[in-house]
C-alpha cells in the first residue's frame, strides 16, 4: 500500500514540475526530508510539515463482506490539512516561487490539484530571505501554502461471536 505523504510528494513534484515547464524554465524541485546531494542553486525544496485533523471522524455505516476482508470492514474518512513550505534557493528561484504561488491560485492548477483529491485553499507572501553559509551570501525565499484532502482508512471493525449474561448480578 502506498503510503499517504508519497501520493502527496508525487502529486505535489507534478504540480510544481508543470508550472516551472510552463514557465520555460528548468529548475529542479526536491523534498526538504530525503536524503541526497543538494543541487546547484537555483532550486526549490518542499516540505511537508504539519499535518491536522479537522472536524471529526466519518465512520461509513456499510459493512461488506468480501474475498479481502472476509469479517467486514469499514470505511473511515477524515478532512485532513497540511502544512506546506515551499523554499526556493538562488536569485532565479525568487521569481518562480511568486509565479508558482499565482499559478496556484488559477483555475487551471486547482483543477491539476484536484485530479490527485487535492487542495490547496490559500498561499501565503512570498518572503525573502538571505542567509550567510560560509562566506558565500545565499538568496533564498519562501512561501508557505495549506493543502486539504480526505484521509481514507479501512478497519476490521470485527463483530461480537456471543454474549454472556450474568443473571446473578445485582442492579
Amino acid at each position: 500500500m502506498r503510503q499517504e505523504r508519497e501520493i502527496i510528494k508525487d502529486a505535489l513534484f507534478d504540480i510544481f514540475t508543470g508550472i516551472i515547464a510552463q514557465a520555460g524554465e528548468q529548475i529542479p524541485v526536491i523534498f526538504e526530508e530525503d536524503a541526497g546531494t543538494r543541487p546547484k542553486a537555483p532550486f526549490l525544496a518542499i516540505q511537508l510539515r504539519t499535518a491536522v485533523g479537522v472536524g471529526s471522524l466519518n465512520f461509513s455505516n456499510r459493512v461488506e463482506l468480501d474475498a479481502g476482508h472476509p469479517d467486514g470492514y469499514e470505511e473511515v474518512s477524515q478532512p485532513i490539512r497540511r502544512s506546506m513550505t515551499c523554499h526556493g534557493f538562488g536569485k532565479r528561484s525568487l521569481d518562480m516561487l511568486g509565479y508558482i504561488k499565482t499559478q496556484l491560485e488559477t483555475d487551471v492548477w486547482a483543477d491539476a490539484l484536484l485530479q490527485y483529491h487535492l487542495v490547496i485553499p490559500r498561499t501565503f507572501d512570498v518572503v525573502e530571505t538571505a542567509r550567510d553559509m560560509s562566506v558565500v551570501t545565499e538568496i533564498q525565499g519562501s512561501f508557505d501554502f495549506d493543502l486539504t484532502y480526505i484521509r481514507v482508512s479501512i478497519t476490521s471493525p470485527g463483530y461480537i461471536e456471543h454474549v454472556i449474561w450474568n443473571y446473578e448480578t445485582e442492579i
